[in-house]
């Protein structure tokens, strides 16, 4: 039987007295009544409205829906008719949608509002943004959110970042993923832990969960708690010295699900300071019988040795406020089956930061440009980016883009750098430096550059440019090694390291592309478009066809000045200066091969017909 939870007066809700749908089961749970709807013909829509008209939680309910009908048309459905339904939820709506581990936006499988706008006039010159695995959910979940409640922009990107930042491994959990009754029962209440099991953590969520081995049910004033805690855990009795070897876990210390107040307490059981926001610390909550995520909070903040750390909702008692480290919307503080604590990173969820971006903007519609120019603006004001190096020069402001020649215009081109060129070009405005002392004709085939220098480079470099033509085509194929010759090892990922091409005389980049990986000291990393031939892909650390830019002025390495703390800083900043203007083409990746005409990887609009719709046949 669904287990009741209470709803937080977060409004007033105009379904919540509507007459129940056919398909409505009170003895069922929110997953099964979405089945049931499901086979009765009702559409994603009406199901979420009837789930939500019956009283179930608004993200349980497009979760369910979306695992029911398993199609990406019911995400998009679902969130809007749940984010129309209660404005309030929309953040809290696309992160549900968007965390799953099982997304069904994939291959050529996209949401009909996308496939829509892939149909409409467009310059053939936009290329389509790809929808890669698990990013699919993010932009069909923000585009219906943005929506519905365009005033949310903000909030429904950020939801959709975080839900897809995948946490790491489990460091303590409370309760059990799937199962029907949450560690507090349908009553709720408080569990702290026992003083007997104060460093026993549960790593495995899934298990059979006893709340009596470790838990003791019970109240707590929030003023009572304390800013420090002493366990003693993992000690040799017979050490004297045995203070040094004190270790421990973060781990959770007390749950809170009494009335309308909600909280986590958590302890630093370790020997240092723990940075949760760099440490990736993570709380997930799960829904009845649900073994998704159906809630993510990212936690912020120091925590030193022994500290004590206290996540509140913000409809808690204002003692819980006062006392709390950080507080969040009570939303996703609701009743949960599972809560399990999660620390460091398996996906930083950056790679879908494009396709998210591109949803919003086109759930905004008629807004998206004011939207676009206010993030621009708190862009430049967050993330600094400086040049690390660049080839070619963009065109300087004295010559008139008429009679602008580009640079590296010419097909076909290679240029690699000397060996004795070790020092970067970090003025892309410059005059080219095309001279026989720093680049000469290469083979395309890249390792052409091996630095013979008495010092240093002071940043990455790029070490060649080629852009080729395809052969019996007039398509071109491009590539971009860089070089690193710092003398130690670079995370482009994590140093915030980005590709522009600047082209046709244009003061903006064309593109810009979001690098990722390491490099060691004297290693290479090589960019390919997808025409490149195959034996130069498969040397490719990325392959992108944001370099398949004609008439290219230059490419330009930049990388951030400070890293922050904000989510995909880059990657947000970069596909809102590239992104073109609504509605922005979308594109899923096959996911199968295909034969015969047309090409999957053309654009359903003629090319050579100014952009009008490309016949079918």
């Amino acid at each position: 039987m669904i287990r009741k939870i209470l709803l937080l007066p977060l409004l007033a809700w105009s379904t919540a007295f509507a007459e129940m749908p056919d398909w409505f089961d009170p003895n069922e749970s929110t997953r099964q009544n979405a089945e049931g709807a499901k086979s009765d013909g009702a559409n994603p829509t009406e199901a979420t409205v009837g789930l939500i008209g019956a009283g179930e939680d608004p993200a349980h309910s497009v979760q369910a829906v979306i695992q029911a009908y398993d199609t990406c048309d019911a995400v998009y459905e679902s969130v809007k008719a749940a984010a129309g339904s209660d404005p309030t939820r929309a953040a809290d709506l696309v992160q549900a949608a968007s965390a799953s581990n099982s997304c069904p936006c994939v291959g050529e499988n996209i949401w009909a509002a996308a496939r829509l706008e892939d149909r409409v006039r467009l310059e053939h010159r936009r290329v389509p943004v790809e929808i890669f695995s698990l990013c699919g959910c993010s932009g069909a979940a923000a585009q219906a959110a943005a929506t519905a409640v365009p005033d949310q922009a903000d909030r429904i990107l950020s939801a959709a970042l975080n839900a897809n930042r995948r946490p790491g491994g489990v460091v303590d959990s409370l309760g059990q993923i799937g199962g029907a009754l949450g560690p507090v029962g349908a009553e709720g209440g408080v569990l702290s832990r026992k003083p007997e099991s104060q460093c026993d953590q549960d790593v495995d969520p899934s298990d059979t969960f006893d709340a009596t081995a470790v838990w003791q049910p019970g109240s707590v004033d929030p003023s009572s708690i304390p800013t420090t805690l002493t366990h003693q855990c993992d000690e040799d009795e017979d050490d004297e010295d045995n203070d040094s070897d004190k270790t421990g876990e973060v781990q959770i210390e007390q749950y809170v699900s009494d009335g309308y107040d909600r909280a986590l307490v958590i302890h630093n059981g370790t020997r240092s300071t723990v940075d949760l926001a760099d440490e990736n610390y993570q709380v997930e909550l799960y829904f009845p019988g649900e073994k998704e995520t159906g809630r993510r909070i990212s936690l912020s903040g120091e925590v030193p040795p022994d500290g004590v750390y206290v996540v509140a909702g913000e409809q808690s008692g204002s003692a819980w406020k006062q006392r709390a480290n950080l507080v969040v919307p009570s939303v996703l503080m609701q009743p949960a089956e599972a809560v399990v604590l999660r620390r460091g990173l398996n996906d930083s969820g950056c790679d879908c930061a494009r396709v998210t971006v591109a949803g919003t903007l086109n759930g905004l519609g008629t807004d998206a440009e004011e939207w676009r120019e206010e993030k621009e603006g708190e862009q430049r004001g967050e993330v600094k980016l400086k040049n690390a190096d660049s080839i070619g020069q963009v065109r300087p402001d004295e010559v008139a883009q008429s009679s602008w020649v580009p640079p590296l215009g010419a097909v076909p081109q290679t240029l690699a750098r000397i060996d004795s060129a070790c020092v970067n070009d970090v003025n892309e405005r410059d005059e080219f430096m095309n001279a026989a002392s720093y680049w000469t004709a290469g083979d395309a085939r890249g390792g052409n550059f091996n630095p013979d220098c008495a010092a240093m480079s002071n940043d990455v470099l790029i070490a060649e440019y080629a852009a080729q033509t395809v052969e019996d085509s007039d398509n071109a194929w491009r590539m971009v090694e860089l070089y690193n010759n710092t003398g130690a090892p670079v995370d482009l990922g994590e140093q915030g390291y980005v590709l522009e091409v600047y082209a046709e005389g244009e003061r903006d980049p064309k593109s810009a592309t979001v690098l990722k990986g390491k490099v060691d000291n004297g290693g290479r990393y090589l960019v390919t478009t997808d025409r490149a031939p195959s034996t130069l892909k498969d040397q490719a650390r990325l392959v992108a066809d944001e370099l398949a830019v004609p008439k290219v002025d230059a490419v330009v390495l930049r990388r951030l000045a400070v890293r922050t703390s904000n989510q995909c800083e880059v990657e947000v900043a970069s596909a809102l200066r590239t992104l073109p203007n609504v509605p922005i083409p979308l594109r899923p990746i096959s996911t199968r091969p295909l034969s015969g005409n047309p090409d999957p990887e053309d654009l359903p609009i003629d090319p050579n017909r100014g952009g009008e719709i490309a016949s079918p046949n």
